[in-house]
């Protein structure tokens, strides 16, 4: 199945997120090595996504302004 990347705003309004689905390993097989994961937006100076490197499994970040 193909999943594409879904976008939120935080509770407050001020960020925007992306929900993505990747794979562990460089072959990016779809097996038991894709996770999910979410990470915050930011953006280029046009306005259009600066999409980051994908943050690695087990990586703990701070969630999403106003929870």
């Amino acid at each position: 199945m193909l999943m594409f990347p879904s976008f939120f705003t935080s509770p407050d309004g001020k960020e925007q997120w992306v929900v993505y689905n990747a794979a562990s390993n460089s072959a990016g097989a779809c097996d038991a090595s894709r996770y999910a994961s979410a990470q915050k937006l930011s953006f280029n100076s046009d306005g259009s996504p600066k999409f980051a490197t994908p943050v690695k499994p087990g990586t703990t970040l701070t969630g999403p302004s106003g929870e």
